[in-house]
């Protein structure tokens, strides 16, 4: 009989832990998984998956019309270190008013929703806890950085669907099914692999890649309001 109830004590203690790691998003995980997330929370991240497409495609129609001036410019640098100098500054400008801009969002909705910002991000944007993204965006922009100065233009492509597939791989930004993120991070792994086999530089490829798995992961999103996996 002592028997039995230390087993239901156990089953009852499990469950309860269980309860713990879904309500905090251990891990990876968010509360997203689990339970309900808000409408404010949700809009959220609509507005930066979205605002992330618009900018990827706003790029590559910049591309298409302007007959691949960005490429060009970025092959230009191969032999101008003032281009290189200017590339890799607007570069670092853009990026710090994009974290900027999304750190302000999640604060703003945070205090919408009357909760601590830090217990906030833990719970919904586990990618911005301990200054994640913004430490693997620097580790990215040094790689980037590095490439430009050594005279690897070229590369740029290729590179930048690796950061995509990265991203997928880790679970950042976008949301997905665990198995379509990983499946999606392979074909970005290979279609940079192709393009630097290619020797093809062409920013636009990249770009629109990004634009297309962003706006899927959107519309996954606003399918299911809210993320079914952990990619928060």
């Amino acid at each position: 009989m002592e028997r039995q109830e230390v087993i239901e004590q156990a089953i009852k203690d499990i469950s309860l832990i269980r309860q713990v790691l879904e309500r905090t998003g251990d891990g990876n995980q968010t509360a997203g998984v689990f339970g309900e997330i808000s409408a404010a929370t949700n809009k959220l991240r609509c507005r930066i998956l979205g605002l992330a497409s618009i900018l990827a495609f706003a790029f590559c129609i910049l591309e298409l019309v302007t007959n691949h001036s960005q490429t060009a410019l970025l092959l230009l640098s191969k032999n101008n270190f003032i281009v290189q100098k200017i590339g890799v500054l607007q570069t670092a400008a853009g990026l710090f008013v994009l974290c900027c801009a999304l750190f302000v969002m999640v604060e703003i909705t945070a205090k919408k929703e009357e909760e601590d910002l830090d217990s906030y991000i833990s719970r919904y944007f586990s990618y911005l806890r301990n200054l994640g993204l913004f430490s693997d965006l620097l580790v990215k922009f040094i790689i980037f950085s590095l490439f430009i100065f050594a005279g690897q233009a070229e590369w740029i492509a290729p590179l930048l669907l690796v950061f995509t597939g990265d991203y997928l791989f880790q679970g950042r930004l976008f949301i997905f099914p665990v198995r379509i993120s990983i499946g999606l991070g392979i074909v970005c792994m290979l279609l940079a692999a192709l393009q630097f086999y290619l020797a093809d530089p062409q920013l636009w490829f990249p770009c629109a890649v990004f634009a297309t798995i962003a706006t899927s992961s959107l519309y996954w999103t606003l399918k299911h309001a809210g993320p079914v996996t952990t990619n928060a």
